[in-house]
């Protein structure tokens, strides 16, 4: 029952209003190629991940075409977030499972809905992140439940898939020894033989990465060690110190930005959680603590004694546990520096804090629980932890109403650019002017992928040399225009770690931009304002329509809402 209800609050959180998502942002680059399920492309997609070993992780290149492909034959894109939320509902499940190995089951709960609901991390909705980031999590949860299971042997394994996958969930598994009851000496010799497997792992997984020269461990390499080893410790403090802003700032937003259904979900959410945390057996076993044997010790003379919850023992315990594996979360997170991110893509980075932010919050809510108990307001103390899960609900709700809201607005720009631009040809180059950005705080519509979507929209013939593209002309892209001798064409070096360059020749370049009635196509680009990096483009001419005759790809049926495949 309680699975069940992790799962269902999962859907509503991250996946209600999955109809009318479309991808965003990186998942053009690692899904796109794959909506149309041909299993040939795939397999050259998996065959790709295995050989190349992009960014050092095989698998989470692998998921994403082998789940897009599956999830498109069954049924469209749907589906294939069907696949993203199977990922966060499991791992929810898992650590509940977890956390009973730790803790009573109402705190349990309270730390698998935290893991749900985790504030810190806005990404969810993306697939590349909930079909291959969430499996690295995955990973993690399945070696510690087994190291908890006395099968330490089976959990290096495991913990092991998280360098495949996404690496900074590996580092949170060395505060697994603490995570079992009571601590000893033998708890310290677990902490280094963890550590050391940890280590191992990383340094073999670090030499194959440089021995195949991939990309960003070579970038990695070449940076000052010094400046990497500082950012280390610092990331171990503004990581978790960004968790704790998410927590205490992220129900204020949802209260900001409630509507109807938000409230309605949060007081059944809140309802249903008070009530399974004030029935849920935690027993209160009360011990003495003895002033008199205190003030012996120190040489004071102390009478009586002090009854306390036994519970706030373990529950502190979890609380350093899940501390020091918060803050171990932050280890790997080299690319992403500073780790200040509380909206949008770079959020990613606080992905592996989940696991330690969600046992602190088991230990917490255990204490809590303990203590109100005592005093005989247990229904007090989980009618408030309800009510503030509740909010993080409505946070996440509010999370994925900003990408439905993101959605709506690539529909709309592309459905504009289709009618402003049905003259495609080869060599085509589509330059909007930057002033369409939305004012989104969790995922940003017209991201640098805008410039893949053309291609998975249509099949281009196959003779086209430089198939249509479009870019956002903004400080990245103008930054790498440069006008070729002559003047008559320029070559536009895309920003990313390909190097890629384009052509852009005069008479093939479409020029659009935003005014009061929405995106123009201009005539000229002359002497207008943001378009200096072009000087003396002649901008081409519209000429015969040529869309309808090409192929359509299963994105242009999603983008125009023509189907679900």
């Amino acid at each position: 029952m309680i699975v069940f209800a992790l799962a269902l609050t999962a859907w509503v959180a991250h996946f209600f209003w999955v109809r009318d998502f479309l991808l965003f942002e990186d998942d053009y680059s690692h899904v796109g190629r794959s909506l149309n399920g041909e299993w040939d492309e795939i397999y050259y997609l998996l065959k790709w991940a295995w050989e190349a070993w992009p960014q050092g992780r095989p698998l989470h290149f692998s998921l994403m075409p082998v789940l897009t492909g599956l999830g498109m034959h069954m049924g469209g894109l749907p589906w294939v977030y069907f696949f993203g939320f199977l990922f966060i509902a499991g791992n929810a499940a898992l650590f509940y499972v977890i956390a009973l190995k730790m803790a009573p089951p109402g705190p349990a709960l309270a730390g698998a809905c935290a893991f749900c609901l985790f504030p810190a991390d806005t990404t969810h909705a993306m697939l590349t992140h909930n079909m291959a980031l969430q499996a690295s999590l995955m990973f993690l949860l399945a070696a510690v439940y087994s190291y908890l299971s006395g099968k330490k042997r089976i959990s290096y394994l495991l913990i092991a898939g998280t360098l495949i996958c996404y690496e900074t969930a590996i580092v949170p598994f060395v505060a697994a020894p603490l995570l079992k009851s009571p601590w000893n000496r033998k708890t310290l010799k677990e902490l280094a033989t963890t550590a050391a497997v940890v280590a191992l792992l990383m340094t073999g997984h670090a030499l194959l990465r440089a021995s195949m020269h991939e990309h960003r461990m070579l970038e990695l390499v070449s940076n000052s060690p010094w400046l990497l080893a500082g950012h280390v410790p610092a990331s171990m403090v503004i990581g978790p110190l960004t968790v704790l802003k998410a927590f205490i700032l992220r129900p204020g937003y949802a209260l900001s930005h409630a509507n109807a259904f938000m409230a309605a979900s949060g007081l059944i959410f809140a309802g249903g959680l008070g009530w399974a945390l004030w029935r849920l057996p935690l027993p209160l076993e009360l011990k003495s603590l003895s002033f008199s044997a205190l003030s012996e010790k120190h040489g004071l003379k102390m009478q009586g004694s002090l009854k306390i919850p036994r519970g706030l023992a373990p529950g502190g315990r979890l609380l350093i546990a899940g501390a020091l594996a918060l803050c171990l979360a932050y280890v790997l997170t080299f690319t992403r520096w500073p780790p200040t991110s509380l909206g949008g893509r770079d959020t990613c980075v606080h992905l592996a804090a989940t696991f330690g932010a969600s046992i602190v919050i088991t230990g917490l809510v255990w204490m809590i629980l303990e203590t109100a108990g005592m005093f005989r307001l247990k229904l007090a103390a989980a009618a408030a932890v309800a009510v503030y899960l509740a909010l993080l609900l409505g946070f996440s709700l509010a999370v994925q109403k900003d990408f439905v809201n993101g959605s709506e607005f690539q529909r709309k720009l592309w459905g504009e650019v289709l009618q402003l631009c049905p003259d495609l040809e080869d060599g085509t180059t589509i330059f909007i002017k930057e002033n369409i950005r939305t004012t989104s705080d969790f995922v940003i519509p017209n991201a640098w992928s805008v410039r893949l979507v053309l291609e998975q929209m249509f099949q281009f013939p196959k003779d086209w040399t430089s198939p249509p593209s479009l870019f956002i002309l903004n400080e990245k892209i103008i930054a790498g225009i440069a006008p070729d001798p002559g003047g008559e064409s320029w070559t536009l070096l895309i920003p990313g770690e390909g190097r890629e360059t384009r052509a852009v020749k005069q008479g093939e370049v479409i020029a659009l931009e935003l005014n009061a009635d929405g995106l123009v196509r201009l005539e000229s680009a002359e002497h207008r304002p943001g378009w200096e990096a072009l000087e003396g483009l002649q901008v081409k001419p519209e000429g015969k329509a040529s869309i309808q005759s090409l192929e359509k790809k299963a994105l242009y049926r999603i983008m125009t809402g023509r189907g679900l495949r």
